[in-house]
């Protein structure tokens, strides 16, 4: 039926393969009789009816990830691409563009079409406040690709959205952004020379607007994209002649983040990003007094001692830590003002291999530190050097123990044989 010409048979043919779409046996009968590449066909059509038809037919099937990949081959993409420059057709190609950036492989194919300059400019003349979800979704999940969010920051791309975000403070615009800020944080890791940065000062303008707004906000979904916006900021990404220990002390950022983390004042996810965000800050030397002088390393100490069940927080954590302990004022604060290396010693032998993993490393650095100070090991040294013993050696001193127990048990209850026995 889809071979034929007449546009109301089509249409109703079309119709009713959306009601059998419905079920999971009739998608894969579609995929065997070539379904999907009949249909693909008349989203260029000329008649208006059979291309809204078909883009709801397309929209059931872009649900299932197999038919996705089928909707890509053949080229379905740049199609719904053209059709966002038709207001009657935009909804529903934005809500198929939306499953099929959904796949990471799929997020560069957008690339070599019109796709970002066409939804930027949706974006920004969104005309209500906050941006239509699927429109918003689809920026998002685009901005995850590195060459994506770079076209984004084209013509004047990243002012635009930020100067929307001032005004709307959308939390799904705001994590568009950090997104962005992630491919450029990531840019700069990866070169070799600083010089080589060629978007030095694209952040500049909005580092204090976005630390304004992370103080004045108290929007939980939109304070956490800025704060992870924030703590992607390098000191090239800053205002000229600004840096990181001057902005903490002119906004007050470290009592706001202590506060943060006082325990029920703020969500899991919220935390996570504080770490993050003072791990950042902890890579400046300038910085390493002023964490010293706060109660954040102390904050930090028992939020490792209270979360070892979590994974990632406890991860992130001694990623901080390693950072803390590269400087003389947060490593005397955490090992002899809080007193971290018992914990950090307990922690060792943590079910997460790459728990385990930064706990050694972080050993490694003690230890190290502990020798170049006085040349012989001191209590730390000594400490670590007993604990990994006992990590390397664990099922023999546990076998020891047992014998020992067992031993223990039969001379108390006289069965042990001696001269005595007959």
């Amino acid at each position: 039926m889809l071979d034929r010409v007449a546009p109301d048979l089509v249409i109703l043919t079309i119709t009713f393969l959306k009601k059998l779409s419905i079920f999971e046996e009739n998608k894969d009968a579609m995929v065997e009789l070539a379904v999907v590449e009949k249909l693909v066909r008349y989203v260029r059509c000329d008649h208006d009816k059979t291309i809204q038809t078909a883009l709801k037919l397309l929209f059931n099937l872009s649900f299932d990830p197999a038919l996705r990949e089928v909707l890509v081959r053949n080229s379905l993409i740049p199609k719904l691409v053209e059709l966002l420059k038709k207001p009657p057709f935009r909804a529903l190609s934005l809500r198929i563009l939306y499953h099929l950036s959904m796949d990471d492989r799929c997020k560069s194919m957008f690339t070599y079409t019109e796709a970002i300059p066409i939804i930027m400019q949706l974006v920004i003349n969104f005309p209500q406040n906050l941006v239509a979800k699927e429109l918003a979704a689809l920026a998002v999940n685009l901005s995850h690709n590195a060459r994506n969010a770079e076209l984004m920051c084209q013509n004047r791309g990243l002012e635009a959205l930020a100067t929307r975000v001032f005004r709307t403070r959308d939390p799904l615009l705001m994590k568009v952004i950090r997104n962005i800020s992630l491919w450029s944080y990531t840019l700069q890791e990866d070169l070799v020379s600083e010089k080589a940065y060629k978007y030095l000062g694209m952040w500049a303008p909005f580092v204090v607007p976005f630390i304004e707004l992370c103080l004045g906000s108290d929007n939980h979904d939109f304070s956490i994209e800025v704060l992870a916006t924030l703590a992607n900021m390098t000191p090239s990404d800053l205002p000229p002649k600004t840096s990181w220990d001057r902005l903490v002390t002119e906004h007050s950022l470290l009592p706001f983040l202590n506060k943060l983390l006082v325990p029920g004042f703020s969500q899991d996810d919220m935390v996570l990003e504080v770490v993050l965000f003072v791990g950042s800050l902890a890579l400046e030397p300038k910085c390493a007094p002023l964490l010293s002088a706060s109660r954040l390393v102390r904050t930090f100490h028992a939020l490792f001692q209270e979360k070892q069940h979590d994974n990632e927080l406890t991860l992130q954590l001694l990623y901080a830590f390693y950072r803390m302990l590269r400087h003389p004022e947060t490593f005397k604060e955490l090992l002899f003002g809080v007193g971290f290396v018992p914990d950090l010693l307990l922690a060792a032998d943590a079910p997460n291999i790459e728990v385990r993993r930064m706990c050694d490393v972080l050993m490694d650095l003690i230890l190290d530190h502990d020798l170049s100070s006085g040349g012989t090991t001191g209590d730390f040294g000594r400490l670590i050097r007993q604990r990994r013993f006992e990590l390397h050696n664990a099922e023999y001193l546990e076998m020891i123990h047992e014998e020992t127990q067992g031993s223990t048990y039969l001379s108390h209850h006289g069965m042990e044989g001696g001269e005595g026995d007959s």
